[in-house]
């Protein structure tokens, strides 16, 4: 089970009427991702943030699920590889579905209430949960993201939301090259997905200060 003890909340006296849930990447720690928590909260100054820790150990930080750590980054661009990748994010996402039930029943909330937003391997758990959620929820938020694509991992009858998607990646990124955006970007367009993409060149398997600012204007549209 996830815990809620790696969050941010809105300054005091501010009503809490949505919630951002951040799926951090492999080997990393929820504090990865809650550190983005203030400069989106100037976008989303009635938001509360959360970014749980994922149940697996995995050195000094945490894991979704395991990956081919000698593999190289073009490992990415073969589809057989992302359905194993997602086969595997898919085991999660029953844990996800109930922290966003916690959260919901926590602060009085409704689906579209709720974003998710995750970096790598949380950029593709991220997206999976969200439209495989029988609830549209408000938004979701792919960063650096593991390449997702329809196939007998997330065949098309499992896709039954269809929430707006942002996309922010590095066009030097070395561990999940831009071609797995490209790939992400059109699966979701082909499934009649509202998707708005991020580029910054030069940057790699990261997401800068640019990708932060322009991940609150996207937000903003959609959480209160």
């Amino acid at each position: 089970m996830l815990t809620e003890e790696i969050n941010y909340y809105p300054k005091e006296g501010k009503p809490i009427q949505s919630a951002l849930i951040m799926l951090h990447g492999y080997g990393a720690d929820g504090y990865d991702l809650i550190s983005m928590a203030p400069s989106l909260a100037q976008f989303l100054p009635n938001t509360v943030f959360y970014a749980p820790n994922a149940p697996q150990k995995e050195m000094n930080g945490y894991k979704w699920f395991d990956i081919d750590e000698m593999a190289s980054a073009s490992v990415y661009e073969r589809f057989l590889y992302i359905q194993t990748l997602m086969e595997k994010s898919e085991k999660n996402i029953n844990i996800i579905n109930d922290f966003i039930e916690k959260i919901k029943e926590k602060h009085k909330l409704k689906e579209e209430q709720i974003a998710l937003l995750g970096f790598s391997q949380g950029g593709l758990l991220a997206l999976m949960t969200g439209l495989e959620y029988p609830h549209t929820l408000a938004a979701l938020v792919g960063c650096s993201a593991v390449p997702l694509a329809i196939n007998e991992a997330m065949p098309i009858e499992k896709v039954i939301s269809r929430p707006p998607v942002f996309l922010t990646h590095g066009e030097d990124d070395d561990v999940v090259p831009f071609i797995g955006m490209e790939v992400t970007q059109s699966t979701l367009s082909n499934l009649n997905i509202p998707v708005k993409v991020h580029t910054v060149p030069g940057m790699g398997h990261n997401i800068d200060n640019s990708s932060v600012q322009a991940i609150g204007m996207f937000l903003k549209e959609f959480l209160s």
